[in-house]
């Protein structure tokens, strides 16, 4: 079985799923991270309507490297292409 993310927060009409690290190392964890989140929205895609969801987020926080790193951008940017999903990375899940 492949590895799916931490937890789904939802909420009225917002969907946000969850992966938590704790490494301290390069960028592998981001890599980990983001594999876990498309292996879980992919599953979550077949067995339910994202129609009823207006905003998608999806984050990847890690506690031990709060700055965020501009160079994820791409990253960023290419997980929403093909997820449908924003994905946030950075050390803290915010929810408005």
């Amino acid at each position: 079985m492949d590895n799916r993310c931490d937890g789904m927060l939802t909420y009225n009409n917002h969907l946000i799923f969850v992966e938590l690290k704790e490494k301290n190392y390069r960028n592998n964890w981001v890599v980990k991270g983001e594999k876990q989140l498309k292996n879980t929205i992919n599953v979550f895609i077949a067995n339910h309507d994202l129609e009823i969801y207006k905003s998608k987020k999806a984050y990847i926080a890690n506690n031990k490297k709060p700055n965020f790193q501009s160079s994820q951008i791409t990253r960023m940017d290419k997980f929403k292409d093909e997820t449908g999903f924003r994905l946030i990375i950075q050390n803290t899940i915010e929810i408005s």
